[in-house]
């Protein structure tokens, strides 16, 4: 997982005036881009995971229409 680095990522710390007075630089990294673009990217892949177990096969009919 990343760390809370803005001196080497910019993109690690939410870019505000406020943020670099009153809050601390594991805050900036939690509301950052890097920590928001991450998340989503690691839901989406845990989603496309949950629908390739659950998700019916090509082909297969539901149950209800099977004979």
């Amino acid at each position: 997982m990343a760390t809370p680095c803005a001196e080497e990522d910019p993109l690690a710390r939410y870019r505000s005036p406020l943020v670099s007075r009153y809050a601390s630089a594991e805050m900036g990294f939690n509301f950052s881009e890097r920590k928001k673009f991450g998340t989503w990217r690691r839901l989406w892949l845990y989603l496309a995971q949950a629908e390739k177990v659950t998700a019916p096969r090509r082909g297969a009919r539901p149950l209800g229409l099977r004979s």
